[in-house]
């Protein structure tokens, strides 16, 4: 049986909580059990999980009641920051709003014991010392999905937050025969990961970040095991791979709220492939969300109300199929 769920809202109906009211105890009050197997054949949200190299893997699923199951459904894969958890992604976010409306299946994966991802090397998390593999752990789910219900194999999606953003990055890289787009907020690339990134296909990409995110630094940060390489290098570098026009044409979006923040979009157009980089440029905007119904730690920055992230990255995603 599905967990229970409050209906979708419409989007004008999006309230943001308290700032006394953390996401984390958010989660705990959403928090349902069970670990179903039987395939989906209805809407609602379903806690799955299964066996991987020894360890039990789980994932949260979302069907909207919009979905017709008889039909195949695009899937979108959101992998969650650390510290945190599938439950505070689907919040943060708010793409269950984005599935009822646009008629697409998401799911949040959880990280394995070391609650972080391995995300592309050894030394570079927990995960990877353990030698978690989180991208045998993706293409299991996108199989199992595609067994439990009608999932349209063509438009498969993967975005992440922070760490979780870490991970659609080396998805880009290693799995771009399975994915149809992919999106990224508030991360850049880590140099191992430029250094070692060879899709086999043109990857659709849109990227968020903010210029106040001190969590990846715009500059981008050196440290002794891993660094990160810039905001510019990042854009660059899928500029680079997916042989786009390097001069993007800018568009500065409505300054709609006085939160201190402005947007602006540049795209990249002439990809191979026809492929598309796009890149949210939220000056002021910190190591957050955009447009998120929920306050994360103010010592994370500013959360922008200029954009709505999730909008933006499902209205470039489901232009895509692979």
């Amino acid at each position: 049986m599905p967990c229970s769920t409050d209906s979708a809202r419409p989007r004008a109906d999006r309230l943001r909580a308290p700032k006394w009211l953390s996401a984390g105890a958010a989660v705990l009050a959403l928090a349902c059990s069970g670990l179903p197997t039987e395939p989906i054949t209805s809407a609602g949200d379903f806690q799955r999980s299964f066996e991987l190299n020894g360890e039990t893997r789980r994932y949260r699923v979302h069907v909207p009641a919009t979905l017709d199951l008889r039909r195949p459904a695009p899937l979108l894969l959101a992998f969650h920051g650390v510290p945190s958890a599938a439950q505070e992604m689907r919040l943060i976010t708010d793409f269950d709003i984005e599935a009822a409306a646009e008629e697409l299946v998401v799911v949040y994966p959880e990280t394995s014991r070391s609650g972080d991802w391995n995300h592309s090397c050894r030394d570079c998390s927990g995960a990877g010392a353990l030698e978690f593999d989180d991208i045998e752990f993706t293409e299991r789910i996108i199989e199992k999905m595609g067994k439990d219900m009608s999932i349209d194999a063509q438009r498969i999606y993967v975005t992440g937050f922070s760490q979780g953003a870490l991970m659609a990055f080396r998805i880009a890289c290693e799995l771009s025969s399975r994915v149809a787009a992919v999106a990224t907020v508030a991360a850049t690339m880590l140099d191992w990961q430029g250094n070692n990134c060879g899709p086999a296909r043109p990857v659709p990409i849109v990227m968020i970040h903010g210029t106040a995110d001190e969590e990846f630094p715009p500059g981008g940060r050196r440290g002794v095991q891993v660094s990160s390489v810039s905001v510019d290098a990042t854009v660059t570098h899928w500029v680079d791979t997916n042989r786009c026009n390097p001069t993007p044409a800018v568009i500065n979006l409505p300054d709609v709220t006085p939160d201190g923040t402005t947007v602006s979009r540049s795209d990249y157009s002439g990809c191979n492939g026809g492929a598309e980089v796009v890149f949210y440029r939220v000056d002021g905007g910190g190591h957050t969300w955009p447009g998120s119904p929920y306050e994360l730690s103010p010592l994370l920055g500013v959360t922008s109300e200029d954009l709505d992230a999730s909008d933006a990255i499902v209205d470039f995603m489901l232009r895509f199929s692979r």
